[in-house]
């Protein structure tokens, strides 16, 4: 929740690549590393080769991240007690209700401006200004910031984490 996001997928990848990389690859290359042939060595190379394309091939499929708003403090309370009625000894009737605890903190989403209403949020992007106008219904966007290089720029380290924060999952117009 810290970072308002999970990967879906890293249990099913982790389930993979462990057990690959744990009795396939590391023995492979300790193997290698005493043998004067190099036969063990590529063929730890070629099974994490292999295991690495699978990976990215996972990462890219679609909805592979849950991104979430940033949950309401108070939120975090029921929540925290929650996960520690999970974690009771087994003897403990229905730990699974501690479920019900994480319930507001996913399903309560930031409040909205009133209709007629607008909140506007003025955002440091560096050498400049962007402004997020947010009515009931729309977000307009002006100025997502410069590019800093190639693979940082002031709208993926500054508007894009608002936005998310804030519950926004797309644009109405961006100037």
């Amino acid at each position: 929740m810290m970072f308002h996001q999970a990967s879906i997928v890293s249990p099913l990848a982790n389930a993979i690549a462990i057990p690959v990389i744990s009795f396939l690859v590391t023995p492979l290359a300790l193997l290698g590393s005493f043998l004067p042939v190099d036969a063990a060595l590529d063929a730890s190379y070629f099974i994490l080769d292999i295991c690495m394309q699978l990976l990215k091939w996972m990462n890219q499929l679609p909805d592979v991240v849950w991104q979430q708003q940033a949950p309401a403090l108070w939120t975090l309370i029921p929540a925290v007690a929650g996960v520690i009625w999970m974690l009771l000894p087994r003897g403990v009737p229905m730990r699974w209700l501690g479920w019900l605890g994480l319930l507001p903190m996913l399903l309560i989403t930031p409040p909205r401006p009133a209709m007629a209403d607008m909140k506007v949020t003025v955002l440091d992007v560096g050498q400049g200004l962007s402004v997020v106008v947010q009515t009931a219904t729309h977000t307009l966007l002006y100025d997502a910031g410069r590019k800093f290089s190639e693979h940082s720029d002031a709208g993926g380290r500054v508007v894009a984490p608002y936005l998310q924060g804030e519950g926004v999952r797309k644009l109405d117009g961006l100037w």
